[in-house]
């Protein structure tokens, strides 16, 4: 949604804004606008109300944020508008922007009117955008203002770059990275170039390939940011929805790309949200995504085949607002994760023989969130799942091999202030690393270290940078 007009800041200073809601409806939406460069410039803050007219009198306070371009409203279940002021360091605020609407599945936005309608051009993204390829291992990429990748590591005993620096990558991407390991001190990071086309770096042990600011060009045209897995050393296998809204797949079998060149294969379905994927053993790979009726629709590589075959996909049934997240806690084991149209966590899971629930229903977990889900497993039967709450802080349940805890539809909230979904990992037993981007555009992380969160309470270990995504 785009559109531009003036905010009038004390002493007459003009701040001209642009407001863009860049989102795939049933996954997460950006609030976006162009930043002001005025010296006096504080920050922002955004309003919503859920009727119109949406005016200062009966807009309410979403969120005060810094100087920052950009914020996740995640996936609403009713149509709400939103406006922005600035504010500056004396903390004179400016009139609203022009009015942004969010229109969630299934609504039609109205025709076109002669003052303009809004749109929605594109898409944020839940990917998974860290990753741990050892213990006490872990490897942290995003987009900058710049649109370039950046990469951060934890190396055991300390953060490289040091501080609050990041490695610049280079690229020009116009989504969140996926990031796989497929064996000690090996990275292959993907993500979605200005053009659409998938790109590619990888580390492999010594350097960067491509050398540089250099990317691999892997073709396609994509409306989604990508999801990858890895079920063996030096195999890969990319998933990414097509500008016709099929999903498409791309494999490395050891030696080559296959199809070879920019060619993709193409799996069918109508997708609203980008892919999951997990490959639970060697040569299985099982990969969900939301269909244009808000259901969840499964598809798996069962060692020589898809299952169901050709363009078909099995549906699982619930209406969604949100991507799915996935995970696998050991063979033949699946659980599914989404958010439903209530804002409420669900859950699935298949075990070896049959889905749990069965049919088309779903365990409902509770919380009310505004961001996708994070999933990770550190063993057989358990499981941690984060989101993003109505207040922007983070929240945590888990499944401890035979209850919930917090009980029931409680969730454990460990503070913060968060304009993206989470991204989490476990590089052992009893380890958890949760990253997300805070108010003021910087990577932030919390760890679970076997008895305790660090940093304590509410807090979270600033790690710097300026994230437009994830």
């Amino acid at each position: 949604m785009s559109g531009n007009v003036l905010l009038q800041m004390c002493r007459a200073s003009a701040l001209a804004v642009m407001l863009m809601l860049w989102g795939m409806p049933v996954w997460g939406a950006m609030l976006e606008w162009k930043a002001n460069s005025a010296p006096n410039i504080a920050g922002y803050h955004v309003y919503y109300c859920s009727s119109l007219p949406c005016t200062s009198g009966t807009a309410m306070l979403l969120v005060t944020l810094g100087k920052v371009s950009s914020f996740n409203i995640g996936t609403p279940a009713v149509t709400q508008y939103y406006v922005i002021t600035a504010y500056n360091f004396r903390n004179k605020e400016s009139g609203p922007s022009n009015v942004a609407t969010y229109f969630p599945p299934g609504v039609s936005p109205p025709p076109p009117t002669a003052t303009g309608s809004l749109t929605v051009p594109g898409s944020t993204t839940l990917s998974k955008w860290v990753t741990a390829w050892g213990p006490n291992r872990l490897d942290i990429f995003g987009i900058g203002a710049d649109g370039a990748m950046y990469h951060k590591a934890w190396n055991g005993l300390a953060w490289q770059p040091a501080g609050l620096e990041w490695e610049r990558l280079g690229g020009n991407f116009t989504s969140p990275p996926a990031i796989t390991a497929w064996g000690p001190n090996r990275l292959d990071i993907f993500g979605i170039g200005s053009d659409g086309a998938m790109v590619h770096k990888a580390w492999t042990g010594s350097a960067w390939h491509p050398a540089g600011l250099e990317w691999e060009h892997l073709g396609g045209n994509f409306t989604s940011p990508p999801a990858v897995t890895a079920w063996s050393p030096n195999r890969l296998d990319i998933f990414g929805i097509g500008s016709d809204g099929a999903m498409v797949h791309k494999a490395w079998t050891g030696s080559a790309w296959h199809p070879a060149g920019l060619k993709w294969e193409r799996l069918g379905g109508n997708f609203t949200s980008p892919p999951a994927v997990t490959a639970w053993g060697p040569n299985r790979l099982d990969i969900f995504g939301i269909g244009t009726d808000g259901a969840m629709v499964y598809k798996a590589w069962t060692g020589s085949t898809w299952h169901p075959a050709g363009l078909e996909w099995e549906r699982l049934g619930g209406n969604f607002t949100s991507s799915p997240a996935v995970t696998a806690w050991g063979p033949n084991r699946l659980d599914i994760f989404g958010i439903g149209t209530n804002g409420a966590m669900v859950h699935k899971a298949w075990t070896g023989s049959t889905w749990h629930p069965a049919g088309l229903e779903w365990e409902h977990l509770g919380g009310v969130f505004t961001s996708p889900p994070a999933v990770t497993a550190w063993s057989p039967n358990r499981l941690d799942i984060f989101g993003r709450g109505t207040n922007g802080a983070m929240v945590h349940k888990a499944w401890t091999g035979s209850a919930w805890h917090p009980a029931g539809l409680e969730w454990e909230r460990l503070g913060g202030n968060f304009i993206s979904p989470p991204a989490v990992t476990a590089w052992g037993p009893n380890r958890l690393d949760i990253f997300g981007i805070g108010t003021d555009g910087a990577m932030v992380h919390k760890a679970w270290d076997s008895s305790a969160w660090q940093p304590s309470g509410p807090d979270w270990d600033r790690l710097g940078g300026v994230f437009t995504a994830p």
